[in-house]
């Protein structure tokens, strides 16, 4: 967010999951970037707490740089060019950076590709590089031609081929005639049955996710091992990058947590607040205000994430503002 004073954004250090996901879990514990408000979040006050909780400050100008860098570049190898280029800048910082900006990217040009139309293309596409034998990765491949992350890709092709297994299974099940003994179904389902696998045509969103969580239930092998190097390959969507950030976001909650009972500083939790009947709720509630550089603090809200401007904006318009009379 840029200050007034001195064109500054605050950093704080989380969000990013590089391939070797240990290196993120086993490294030293950092501060949280916290939201301590209680009627605006000017930009000055932001940068005073940064100061307070000694975070680092990033310049607008290098802020800039580095979102310009990530646009010219390949999603996927994007994390390891830009630890590359900015060695002084640690690489959780650029691994959150590099996550906001995709999560945003991904919102704004899914809805382009999610169409029944490009689905069955990609799915097309998909099978003629199997079927021409091409090496493995051709949904990553894919995934970096129409720059779409990889999981959001395996899911379209995940979408192609449950939508043909279906067609199949009602083409099946019209030549056998709704008349038909249920024993002359199954000789007719041939491998559905005698396999034992089944999907769930009904909520295909939901059965896709479920595929996502577990490849190995995906009948076709071609089909489940692209889908499992999307898995290992996409450090921003999928099942791992989403526990991560769960374990991430709830190991600074209680770092704060930790914080306010050294300081002595009495507060309601989350669940506490739950109890109390409110639906939406800050981290913690404090019972007493208290006041930092002559703003009163009410309630503090703990974000694991880079603090940039569009991050900031977007909390305060979807979350933050529900808090304001609490």
């Amino acid at each position: 967010m840029n200050d007034e004073a001195g064109g500054w954004l605050p950093v704080s250090h989380t969000k990013y999951f590089p391939p070797s996901w240990t290196r993120l879990l086993n490294s030293p514990t950092l501060l949280t970037h916290s939201m301590f408000v209680c009627e605006q979040l000017p930009c000055t006050f932001v940068s005073s707490l940064c100061r307070i909780n000694n975070l680092n400050m990033m310049s607008i100008n290098l802020y800039n740089d580095i979102i310009k860098t990530i646009q010219n570049n390949n999603i996927r190898d994007c994390q390891e060019v830009l630890e590359g280029k900015y060695p002084t800048v640690p690489f959780m910082t650029l691994g959150s950076l590099l996550s906001n900006y995709v999560q945003r990217r991904m919102k704004a040009t899914h809805s382009k590709h999610n169409t029944p139309e490009n689905i069955d293309l990609y799915y097309k596409r998909f099978q003629q590089a199997v079927a021409a034998r091409e090496e493995s990765g051709i949904i990553l491949r894919l995934s970096d031609e129409i720059g779409i992350t990889p999981v959001l890709t395996a899911r379209f092709i995940l979408e192609g081929y449950l939508r043909q297994l279906q067609a199949q299974y009602d083409k099946q099940q019209n030549e056998v005639g709704s008349a038909g003994e249920a024993e002359q179904v199954a000789d007719a389902m041939g491998d559905f049955h005698k396999k034992k696998i089944f999907y769930n045509f009904g909520n295909m969103r939901t059965e896709i996710t479920r595929l996502l969580r577990n490849s190995n239930l995906i009948e076709d092998q071609h089909v489940a091992y692209e889908v499992y190097l999307c898995l290992v390959h996409d450090n921003h969507y999928g099942p791992c990058p989403d526990i991560i950030k769960r374990t991430v976001g709830s190991e600074y909650e209680m770092i704060l947590m930790k914080q306010l009972d050294e300081k002595k500083i009495s507060y309601l939790d989350e669940k506490q607040l739950r109890l109390l009947g409110y639906d939406k709720t800050p981290d913690f509630k404090l019972d007493i205000p208290i006041g930092i550089e002559g703003r009163v603090v009410n309630w503090i809200e703990s974000k694991a994430t880079f603090g940039d401007e569009v991050t900031h904006q977007t909390y305060l318009n979807e979350q933050l503002t529900c808090y304001f009379n609490r």
